[in-house]
């Protein structure tokens, strides 16, 4: 009678311990998947910002040309026979800027970005302050291609772009809100299912220039 109330204590503190572990494990996915939902939801709005301000460059990118145009345009209305010179165009000056960094040793992403940063920086308002005007414009314009760019990276990253979201501007950087929802094991009666929203911020490139245009911080939902 004692080896079986002996050999029936054992099998209960196995079966104890078993079902321990099986806790224990069960909390340990859990933890592990909060981790590795938060990383993915930190990688999500990294690349988001960083797209959405490739973006916002391609729109300044265009305002310069638009003031070039308006830059002629008023040169020629004084001097119908003249020729604007090519080296007042701020594209002219862009580029040549990007020459000089590239010959410094930056790489080409670098150098484009820092070039238009440094030449908008210093030229801001500009002729009539149009070259602000065409900035502006272009940053609102491109409000809706931004906000969709940063939900296809976060959706694409299993995020949530419903409950996302982007500000124009933080700290002069585009920066995104990424959410990515979480549901982790649970074990009946034991331990509860983790349901949550786990929310990580990115921001891309600064940009200079954005302290010369007046532009607030504003944010936009994604969705």
């Amino acid at each position: 009678m004692k080896n079986l109330d002996e050999r029936g204590n054992a099998s209960f503190y196995i079966i104890w311990i078993v079902f321990i572990m099986g806790l224990m494990l069960v909390l340990i996915i859990n933890i592990s998947g909060v981790f590795v939902t938060k990383q993915q939801a930190s990688n999500a709005a990294e690349q988001a910002s960083i797209a959405a301000t490739d973006v916002l460059y391609d729109g300044i990118r265009e305002a310069v040309s638009d003031y070039d145009q308006y830059q002629i345009q008023k040169f020629l209305e004084a001097n119908p026979l003249g020729v604007f010179p090519e080296e007042q165009k701020l594209s002219y000056k862009i580029d040549q800027q990007e020459t000089n960094l590239l010959a410094v040793g930056y790489s080409r992403n670098e150098a484009a970005i820092q070039a238009i940063d440094q030449v908008v920086e210093a030229e801001l308002p500009g002729l009539d302050e149009m070259l602000e005007t065409y900035i502006t414009d272009k940053i609102r314009t491109k409000l809706t291609d931004i906000r969709q760019v940063a939900a296809d990276v976060i959706q694409r990253n299993n995020g949530d772009s419903s409950k996302s979201e982007v500000t124009v501007f933080k700290g002069e950087r585009v920066q995104v809100k990424a959410v990515v929802h979480f549901e982790g094991q649970e074990q009946e009666k034991f331990l509860r299912k983790i349901v949550s929203d786990i929310p990580q911020k990115g921001s891309g490139p600064k940009l200079d220039f954005v302290h010369r245009l007046g532009w607030g911080e504003a944010t936009y939902p994604l969705d």
